[in-house]
């Protein structure tokens, strides 16, 4: 799939290949159910996301309230600061 991106066009938002985060989900998959359950979980999420789209469920994003839309995506922000900087916890004894 990666391979066909090059080749099919795309935008400017479209991300064509694994991110940093997708990274640790994809190792998590293989290490605990190999390649083979890798390959189920991409063929499983595939079928939920084309089920999405034919049934319009993105429609569904204007019966939610702007503010809350804003305050879940600065939840995932202000949980992503600490990796951002680097930053871990230190223990006081």
């Amino acid at each position: 799939m990666v391979f066909s991106f090059p080749f099919l066009g795309g935008s400017r938002v479209q991300i064509g290949e694994p991110t940093a985060a997708l990274v640790v989900i994809i190792y998590g998959i293989i290490a605990q159910y190999g390649l083979s359950g890798l390959t189920v979980a991409t063929f499983l999420a595939s079928l939920m996301l084309i089920g999405i789209g034919l049934l319009h469920f993105g429609d569904l994003i204007k019966f939610i309230s702007k503010t809350i839309t804003v305050g879940f995506t600065l939840g995932i922000i202000v949980g992503q600061i600490k990796d951002f900087f680097c930053l871990n916890k230190v223990k006081m004894s």
